[in-house]
């Protein structure tokens, strides 16, 4: 007795240690009170049942036994419902985790994660079910049951039957939505098992409801075979007619097909009619398969009842869905080359179950099975199909856990692999954190540039021009480019070009590559291209469009339409290509000179100086502008002499003998107008002349006006180690006159 107490005493705070509870929340289980918790150290989700004793005394109202009786009574019946579960394990049974801790003031043990009993779930169901499938995006409309649901649940309660009539030989005695609960992954589970017996019990006692005891606490008369109520007789086939009155509350708001709310006399009066032939018949059920299954199992007399074994095989329970689903749960007995072929036809069905089966059922069965290489290319699509549906939070933490190892290795799979991720791309970007995409999707992006299979590489580039949302400039400029650039340069496959420029032109457009990117980056890039394959011809030329409407209209002048010309001459492309071609230049080239245009129109007007037209020693001179000129013609005329005047020593004597040979200039040009018809060349000297050093003019001298010799002026003499140049006179009109010293120039003075 002491050692009892002690062992109460030192297990009484384990779960509370061991555990993390969230209080918060919490649903009812038939007495007891379950609350949500998670195991510290490894995070196992799992379930705490709590029994408050201190609300007891309230819970026991009046009534024929004793208070005390009541509370021992109360108090064994929880007792016995976990050592039964404690003992009992079967997948369809819940299963215990931490056994029962009892302290004077609690009782409390741990099992596996549940969501709810199943009375409760009817009711979150609105009462009601579905058959019509599920909808296009694979999810059941409403919170309604789905008829596929009801019966992978009802198959799983048969499971557990079953084993406990047949390996464990016990009776359950308590067959009822509230003795039924539902567990995270969507699975039906058996529980409440306060009043279950031993098959080889020699007497099955009945105990009269007590309604000084709440009904949770006791068996309900609406859901117990008549045998065993009226004669107190009991076996196996007791189950199977609580099992009938559980389908049918299942279909009709958790009312039970029996009424008596647990008057005996009722209880009789229902199970007269119940006997009647007509009486399921005109119960408003789905199908008739369920009503031939609920005969079966309604039979008053025991004999007549299917056992549990033949219930599995009935023509309910048959259909492609439940079929899926039983192959799925005994997945891990399959043979590899049966699994491919069930997940190929899965991924092409996903959508006739309801959406919380592919959730809870089929996803956690497909994430635990990614370990398998061979199956990860089947897995995959199913996976990323339901992850759709799923909150981000949930993603986050259960799928992308499991599915990153193979993103991250993804170019050692088949290529079926990597081509699904990109499919589902979208699907990935909606529901994980930038950050986190940033980090781990899009460096998987980048390996699979190098991969050796051509749909894959084409596909990681073109996929880039979807994530611009998140992706920002500074990560396409720095990142994504240069690893472009490489791509396009070392790639000799002509899908992967065309893909690249494809991304450089939404980049362009998508303001993601400014001007400075392209000029210094981009275009010689584009510049070393050799090929003149059509298709990258046509993405080269679109390309170089899209730049053109960003860089400078002097890059555009020297860089862009120059090879836009080399390109659209190119012998490989079809007529159309060229049109096309054509087409683009011209609008290009029309666009940057209209630009260009607008801006010399909108600069301000200057004066223009005036300009000679023709040689300055020509007798046609004439002004470029009507405006006079500022500069005399005396003194445009002292200046040119002057310069020619600036001779050596020996120079002077040669210049002395031709100065005559400018007489008859001087006589033609003392006046401003020019009128002779013959003009000085210039020249170098011939023969006669080849004496004389050659005066050339200035070539500004055009910006003066028609060169008149001075009286006033003598030339000054240059210095001796100046060549200076003379015109050449028209020796048809002026001829040298050598034997004279400076006679010619006198005349000048």
């Amino acid at each position: 007795m002491l050692a009892n107490a002690l062992r109460l005493v030192s297990n009484s705070k384990k779960i509370k240690y061991d555990y993390d509870i969230q209080k918060e929340n919490s649903v009812q289980v038939g007495p007891w009170t379950v609350y949500s918790a998670s195991k510290k150290g490894t995070n196992e989700e799992v379930s705490v049942f709590t029994f408050d004793k201190k609300n007891l005394s309230t819970l026991l109202k009046r009534g024929s036994i004793d208070s005390n009786l009541k509370t021992n009574y109360v108090l064994e019946l929880l007792r016995k419902d976990v050592s039964s579960l404690s003992r009992l394990r079967h997948p369809s049974l819940l299963q215990v985790v931490e056994p029962l801790e009892e302290s004077k003031s609690s009782m409390s043990f741990v099992t596996r994660r549940i969501q709810s009993m199943l009375q409760d779930f009817i009711k979150s169901s609105n009462g009601g079910f579905s058959n019509y499938g599920s909808s296009a995006n694979g999810k059941s409309s409403g919170n309604a049951l789905e008829e596929v649901e009801i019966q992978k649940g009802l198959l799983q309660i048969i499971d557990g039957l079953v084993f406990l009539h047949g390996s464990a030989k016990v009776i359950h005695y308590n067959i009822r939505p509230s003795s039924v609960v539902v567990d995270a992954k969507g699975d039906w589970k058996l529980c409440g098992f306060s009043f279950s017996q031993s098959v080889e019990s020699a007497r099955y006692e009945f105990n009269d409801y007590d309604f000084g005891i709440p009904s949770s606490l006791q068996q309900s008369m609406d859901f117990l075979a008549p045998e065993y109520i009226t004669h107190e007789i009991a076996g196996p086939e007791s189950d199977v007619f609580s099992f009938g009155c559980l389908i049918y509350s299942i279909f009709n708001k958790n009312q039970s097909i029996i009424n008596a709310n647990n008057h005996l006399l009722s209880y009789e009066k229902e199970i007269t009619s119940l006997n009647s032939p007509t009486f399921i018949e005109s119960k408003n059920l789905p199908s008739e398969n369920l009503k031939s299954l609920l005969k079966e199992t309604l039979a008053v007399d025991p004999k007549q009842r299917a056992s549990m074994f033949e219930l599995e095989r009935s023509p309910y329970f048959t259909g492609s869905a439940i079929a899926a689903l039983r192959f799925l749960e005994s997945f891990p007995e399959k043979l590899p080359s049966e699994k491919v072929s069930f997940m190929e036809s899965l991924s092409k069905n996903l959508t006739t179950f309801p959406y919380r089966i592919q959730s809870q059922k089929i996803l956690p069965t497909l994430l635990d099975h990614l370990n398998d290489q061979k199956l990860v290319p089947s897995l995959l699509p199913c996976i990323f199909e339901i992850s759709k549906g799923l909150d981000s939070s949930i993603f986050s933490s259960k799928v992308f856990t499991a599915i990153f190892p193979i993103i991250s290795a993804a170019n050692s799979y088949p290529e079926r692999v990597p081509l699904c991720i990109f499919q589902y791309m979208d699907c990935l970007k909606s529901k994980l954190p930038s950050g986190e995409f940033l980090s781990k999707i899009v460096p998987f992006i980048y390996g699979c540039f190098e991969n050796s299979s051509l749909n894959v590489q084409t596909t990681s580039i073109q996929i880039l021009g979807t994530l611009l949302d998140i992706i920002d400039v500074t990560t396409v400029k720095s990142s994504i480019c240069p690893k472009l650039y490489h791509s396009f340069s070392v790639t000799n496959q002509l899908d992967v070009k065309v893909a690249i420029l494809d991304t450089f032109n939404v980049f362009i457009n998508q303001k993601f590559l400014d001007s400075f990117a392209i000029v210094d980056k981009l275009l010689p890039v584009l510049e070393k291209v050799k090929t003149r394959e059509p298709t990258v011809v046509m993405g080269m030329v679109t390309v170089y469009i899209s730049a053109g409407a960003i860089i400078p209209e002097e890059t555009v002048h020297e860089q862009v339409i120059p090879r836009l010309w080399i390109l659209s001459v190119s012998p490989s492309l079809s007529l159309e290509q060229y049109n096309k071609c054509m087409r683009e230049i011209r609008s290009l080239s029309d666009a940057v000179q209209k630009s260009h245009a607008k801006k010399l129109q909108s600069k301000p007007s200057s004066v223009v100086p005036n300009r000679i037209t023709t040689d300055p020693f020509s007798s046609q001179t004439k002004e470029a502008t009507s405006k006079p000129s500022s500069i005399s013609p005396n003194k445009a005329t002292t200046n040119i002499f002057t310069s020619q005047a600036s001779l050596s020593s020996q120079g002077v004597a040669r210049e002395t003998s031709s100065a005559s040979s400018y007489r008859s200039y001087s006589q033609r040009a003392s006046t401003p107008a020019v009128t002779a018809k013959s003009s000085f060349h210039y020249a170098t000297p011939t023969s006669g002349l080849s004496n004389f050093n050659s005066v050339t003019p200035s070539s500004s001298a055009s910006l003066y006006p028609p060169l008149i010799p001075s009286e006033a002026r003598t030339p000054s003499v240059q210095p001796a180690n100046r060549r200076v140049t003379t015109p050449v006179v028209n020796q048809n009109t002026v001829t040298s006159d050598s034997s004279n010293d400076l006679g010619g120039w006198k005349s000048l003075l």
